[in-house]
């Protein structure tokens, strides 16, 4: 923006040596009525020929003088402008080119940290997997531990189980022993008292025939 503005400045200042031009071509024509007027002055004295030729070279030095100088004065302004648009433009592009470099580090820093969280994650994704690996393998020794837990007391109650049924049988054998020791010396008590029953009888019928 900065760039045109001085394009037009310049412009501005291209105008203004037209404008110097013209006011150069009215000094030029005031100098030809001066002329005229001299001419005319000129026919009654060889004196007033010399003097109107001397005003005619004075108007044309100070018409040209002044034009030079201001056709001089316009491109200095020109060039000054140009020399300061060409600044302003370098200025500019040299303002762009940081800029588009502070763009490019800020690309490459916002890629490079992308990067690292990537790379964090991927790490906190193979921790997790990890942990959830271990986390498994603990479960399953876990559950074996338990399987083999309860396979150790299932064996334990049906051992205790076959001990139980086992003393209970001998039990059961040992109270059949007693009974039948216990008949067998019932059968001798009985058979004992038959006897000293037999013995009394025939004792009380000795007696009797006596």
């Amino acid at each position: 923006k900065k760039a045109a503005k001085k394009v037009v400045k310049a412009k501005k200042a291209a105008k203004k040596v037209v404008k110097a031009k013209k006011a150069a071509k009215k000094v030029a024509k005031k100098a030809k009525t001066v002329k005229k007027g001299a001419a005319k002055k000129a026919k009654k004295a060889k004196a007033v020929k010399k003097v109107k030729k001397a005003a005619k070279k004075a108007v044309k030095k100070t018409a040209v003088k002044a034009a030079a100088a201001a056709k001089k004065a316009a491109a200095l302004k020109a060039k000054k402008a140009a020399a300061k648009a060409r600044v302003a433009k370098k200025a500019a592009a040299i303002k762009a080119k940081k800029q588009a470099a502070k763009a490019r580090v800020a690309k490459k820093v916002a890629a490079l940290k992308a990067k690292k969280a990537a790379a964090k994650a991927r790490v906190a994704k193979k921790a997790a997997a990890i942990k959830a690996k271990k986390q498994a393998a603990k479960a399953r020794v876990a559950k074996k531990v338990a399987a083999l837990k309860a396979k150790k007391a299932a064996a334990k109650a049906r051992v205790q189980k076959k001990a139980a049924a086992l003393k209970a049988k001998k039990q059961a054998a040992k109270a059949r022993a007693a009974k039948a020791k216990a008949a067998a010396k019932a059968k001798v008590a009985a058979r004992k008292a038959k006897k000293a029953a037999a013995k009394a009888k025939a004792a009380k019928k000795a007696a009797a025939a006596k």
